[in-house]
């Protein structure tokens, strides 16, 4: 897991599974209440994750930092 200042005032967290469990991958087929149970309550204005090797770009709104 590795924590990024942004030059905008934002924090970007980059972890291979998510931000609850590093084993765990995000995949774009899972619901909002699915992603938002494991992105948790991660402070990081962006989170980027790597596990499932699959791009998506999803934004959570009820999710906040």
């Amino acid at each position: 897991m590795a924590r990024l200042p942004l030059e905008n005032g934002d924090e970007m967290v980059v972890v291979h599974g998510c931000p609850m469990d590093p084993t765990e991958s995000l995949s774009p087929e899972m619901t909002d209440e699915e992603l938002e149970a494991l992105v948790g309550d991660d402070p990081a204005d962006i989170v980027v994750c790597g596990g499932s090797h699959i791009a998506f770009d999803r934004p959570l709104e009820t999710v906040t930092s």
